[in-house]
This record gives C-alpha cells, structure tokens and sequence, in this order.
C-alpha cells in the first residue's frame, strides 16, 4: 500500500479510465481527480484522523469505493460511491448514487441524487432525489424528495423548508426536538410513524406543521405521545389546505396539549383514531 506523508496534492488530471487503489494519506496529502473520465478509485484511507482525503473537480462516470476520509465533489456527473466511512460535500454534481455511507452528507444543487446512509443529510436546491437514511434529515429547498427516514433518540428527525413534492415514510423515536418539522412547504406526503417527540429541554410537537405551508398531507400515521409531545399533529394558523386522515394518535391524554391542533385554513380532518 502506497504511503502519502505530510503536504501535496497526489493528482489525476483529465484522462480516460485511470485507476488507483491501496493509498494512504496523512497530514495534508490527498487525492485528486480533476475533469477525469470513467475513472475507478477504492481502498483510499487517511491515516491521521477524519479530514479529507478525496477532492473532485468536474468529470463523468466515476466510481469509489472502500474509503475512509472526507470526500469533496464539486461538478461532475455520473458518480457511484460505496462504502464510506467519513463526510460527503457534493455541489452541483448529477446522478450520483452513495450506498453503504457512514458519516455526514451534504448536497447543495444537484440532480437525480440517491443516497442510503447511516448519519446525518442535508439536501439543500436539489431536485429528483432519494435518501434512506438512519440518523436525521434536513431538507432545505428542494423539489420532489423520496425519503425513508428512521430516526432514533437523535436530537431531531426531519426538517423539511421550503420544499415542493416530498414523500416521506419515517419511523421518528424520542427526538430533542419535534419529531418532523414542516416549515413552508407545499404539497407533501407524510406517513409512518412518530413517537414521544420533546426529550430535550422545551415544548416540541410530534409533527409541527407552520410557515405558511399548503397541501401537507398526513395519513397513514402513527403518532404517540409518550407523555413528552405537546402535541400529536399541530398545524399552525398561517398553513391552508392541509389533510389530517388516518393518524392513529394513540390516547390523547398522553400529550401535554392536545392529540391535534388545527388553526389553518380549510383543513380536511377525516377519520383518525385516539384511545
């Protein structure tokens, strides 16, 4: 294996097909693909801590596997990436496919995003993207979102602003704050299950609806108080055109408030279920 030390930048530059394996980098060596094409990267490791052992510049058809370190990707499309342990910043990169991800992952802008993780993602001006993720979710501006989400004793579950399309099936357990918060979003699906939101210090609702949100629809849910919500479903007064149906609330006096809120405007309550 191939050892690295201290400073310099350990490049590829263009080309068709490259290939390297077996490398370690310590200090602030790293590597770098810069415009490559069809390249093939695995079993990259920095030696000396989490930093970032991978720079991207641009380029097609990438594939990394086996590396542990941070990986930067800026432009390019066609990524595959697999079996990470450490943090992902992509910016403006298309198709790419992460699997088997341990770590922190962050996409601003970018399209066709699929990613499955254990950690913590943001999702900032992406569009047409998916994300199975074991830890918590931020989603900050995006257009049509798929997300699985199971999120447990974290200290928040999902967070959705300024959204457009999103579909999301969680199972949120015993977050600090509000198990999902949906903040100016509009046209959203939400399902699953949410239980004993508010562990941390404050007043936190199981799914916290605000900011002028439309068309939010929670059906399909199971929501439980846990004496630590305030509130199963709470919908603020400045939301319209919300739908309640189906949400087995569990009993009502296990919430601090209420098993339901409803101060928008025209919001359809269909049949739910409290104990």
């Amino acid at each position: 294996m191939a050892l690295f030390l201290g400073a310099g930048r350990l490049i590829l530059n263009g080309g068709r097909n490259q290939q390297i394996s077996d490398c370690e980098f310590s200090g602030d060596a790293e590597l770098v693909l810069n415009g490559t094409l069809m390249a093939q990267v695995e079993r990259i490791q920095r030696v000396d801590g989490p930093g970032r052992v991978i720079d991207t510049i641009g380029g097609f058809d990438l594939m990394v596997h086996s590396v542990y370190g941070a990986i930067r990707m800026s432009g390019g499309e066609r990524f595959t990436l697999s079996d990470i342990n450490g943090d992902v910043f992509s910016t403006g990169v298309d198709n790419l496919d992460v699997s088997g991800m341990k770590g922190t992952f962050h996409a601003n802008g970018g399209n066709r995003l699929r990613v499955q993780m254990n950690g913590s993602a943001t999702f900032s001006g992406t569009a047409d993207c998916e994300a199975v993720v074991d830890g918590t979710l931020e989603l900050d501006g995006v257009l049509q979102m798929k997300v699985r989400l199971r999120s447990v004793g974290e200290d928040r579950g999902l967070i959705a602003d300024g959204c457009l399309d999103v579909d999301a099936d969680v199972m949120v357990a015993e977050p600090d704050g509000h198990g999902v918060e949906i903040t100016g979003t509009n046209d959203m699906t939400l399902r699953g299950s949410v239980d004993s939101a508010g562990q941390g210090s404050g007043t936190f609702n199981n799914v916290h609806i605000t900011g002028e949100s439309e068309a939010v629809r929670v059906t399909g849910l199971r929501s439980r108080g846990g004496n630590s919500a305030n509130v199963g479903v709470f919908i603020d007064e400045d939301c319209t055109d919300c739908i309640v149906d189906g949400v087995d609330f569990g009993a009502a006096a296990d919430y601090g408030t209420d098993d339901l809120v409803d101060n928008g405007t025209n919001t359809r309550i269909g049949t739910n279920w409290s104990l």
